[in-house]
């Protein structure tokens, strides 16, 4: 299972609710391993590129991070 590093992504409850959330679920096979690699980067640009023009920077930085270390992990898999 993936573990999240930064607090400030923590994600709802709602997003676990049929027992999985979205990430455990890719990782454990909704997604290909090419294409949960492919949602993973597009997540890192997309939070880089936000960063501080929606949420507050330091979140968005914090939600690049986290997506950088699923990256790392899933590609050493």
């Amino acid at each position: 299972m993936i573990e999240k590093k930064h607090e400030q992504s923590e994600q709802p409850d709602y997003y676990k609710s049929n027992g999985l959330s979205p990430m455990d679920a890719f990782e454990k096979g909704l997604l290909s391993k090419e294409e949960f690699i492919g949602f993973i980067k597009g997540n890192v640009i997309k939070y880089s590129v936000r960063a501080g023009k929606k949420d507050d920077a330091v979140k968005d930085i914090g939600k690049a991070i986290d997506y950088l270390g699923w990256l790392k992990k899933v590609m050493g898999q």
